[in-house]
């Protein structure tokens, strides 16, 4: 099927309620109860923005959902080297071809601190009923060589949601 990549994703984020099948409330909260008041996080490709409130200093990026507290693509947003103590990607780096999704990582490890987390939501595309049609299919092979290129140590274990994603912790080393 040829479609426009980037209309399907405004059309698809742009629904009232898409939120309520792609990530749970619970990962925000669990995710949330491990990042200190001290800590500046950057949530990359927010959507609804669910840690607004709940994490103190917090910047959320988003390009096609309006919560954010700026709209903007990740590839576009311009933020020093080693900001952020932490960085959250919840779904945000699936829609694209894998040459963008190696980039957007690149930028996301960049930005943070050595030291600090990057927690991380992608879909393995093995579920039709929520799985949008421009999505990459992520596998543990590429979670691995990432883990691998950037020297990140995998500090939560692997997971796969209730809602058929991946979820897992890096920490970037010191």
């Amino acid at each position: 099927m040829n479609i426009n990549k980037e209309q399907y994703l405004t059309d698809f984020f742009g629904r009232e309620n898409w939120s309520t099948g792609l990530g749970s409330r619970e990962e925000h909260d669990v995710i949330a109860s491990e990042i200190s008041d001290d800590d500046v996080v950057l949530d990359v490709g927010c959507g609804h923005n669910l840690f607004k409130g709940k994490i103190k200093n917090l910047t959320a990026i988003d390009k096609y959902n309006t919560a954010a507290d700026i709209l903007i693509d990740t590839m576009d947003f311009d933020a020093p080297e080693e900001s952020y103590d932490v960085v959250v990607a919840l779904g945000s780096t699936n829609f694209h071809p894998f040459e963008t999704i190696e980039a957007q990582i690149d930028r996301v490890v960049k930005w943070c601190k050595p030291g600090g987390r990057i927690y991380m939501r992608v879909n393995p595309c093995i579920n039709p009923n929520n799985t949008p049609e421009v999505a990459y299919p992520w596998t543990l092979v590429d979670i691995f060589n990432f883990t691998k290129k950037y020297n990140l140590e995998i500090i939560k274990p692997i997971t796969v949601t209730k809602h058929v994603r991946i979820i897992w912790t890096w920490k970037k080393p010191l």
